[in-house]
């Protein structure tokens, strides 16, 4: 069960929702951005970005107070609040209903607007949430320190600055330029992340064990086979 409710007035006023879609969409927010191994399992990736499952039965059991007995009820409220911009609906070919944040939910927790200071540093106990390269939002009350090896390549793989802080640190440790570290980034994100035959998970999620720090030690030593000149060396 979700326990709180948190709805932003001064936004969502603005819009055509009643409380209970923002009750909703509350709800949808914080299982979209769930660090939790079993939602993580049941996410499928494709060229738009990672889209999460959307369970109606779970959804009603979590959220008591909207009560609504039958599923069939939600699905004019999905709609409404897609209709709003917040997120997209992806429908599989069993009906199972996937959604995808869009930059708009931003606006719920953040000044879109607002300039951004990289060097300050966000609380641990801070509810604040930001846009991540792919559309997704992701909790900051994750700290480094207590994130699994999943959690971690998900959390390369969906925020946009967390790669340029290991291509700046790579290039003051070896002969390659900043860009050049950052380019081979994206290849080896690009490699990791191709689809399996039947389009439901990455390469990387099907591998026994993935330590992010060791794959990328293991990439950018083969790539150093071919430039024998550049070296990069991993704490």
């Amino acid at each position: 069960m979700k326990f709180n409710i948190r709805i932003n007035q001064k936004a969502l006023s603005k819009t055509n929702l009643d409380l209970f879609d923002c009750a909703i969409l509350d709800y949808i927010i914080f299982y979209c951005s769930s660090a939790n191994e079993k939602i993580e399992k049941q996410r499928i990736r494709n060229e738009n970005g990672v889209w999460t499952w959307i369970n109606y039965q779970t959804l009603l059991k979590d959220m008591p107070l909207l009560r609504i007995k039958s599923s069939g009820a939600l699905t004019p409220r999905i709609k409404k609040i897609e209709k709003e911009g917040f997120f997209t609906t992806l429908r599989q070919g069993n009906q199972k209903l996937f959604i995808k944040m869009n930059e708009k939910a931003d606006e719920l927790f953040i000044e879109v607007n607002r300039p951004i200071h990289e060097n300050k540093q966000l609380s641990v106990k801070s509810y604040s949430r930001r846009r991540t390269n792919n559309n997704t939002i992701y909790n900051n009350t994750i700290n480094k320190r207590e994130r699994t090896p999943s959690q971690e390549m998900n959390f390369f793989l969906t925020d946009e600055e967390y790669p340029k802080k290991i291509a700046k640190q790579l290039s003051r440790k070896s002969t390659f330029s900043y860009e050049q570290v950052l380019s081979e980034l994206k290849n080896f994100a690009s490699y990791w992340t191709e689809l399996n035959g039947s389009g439901t998970k990455q390469r990387w999620e099907i591998q026994k064990t993935f330590q992010l720090k060791r794959r990328l030690g293991t990439w950018f030593k083969n790539v150093g086979k071919f430039n024998k000149k550049s070296k990069v060396t991993f704490i």
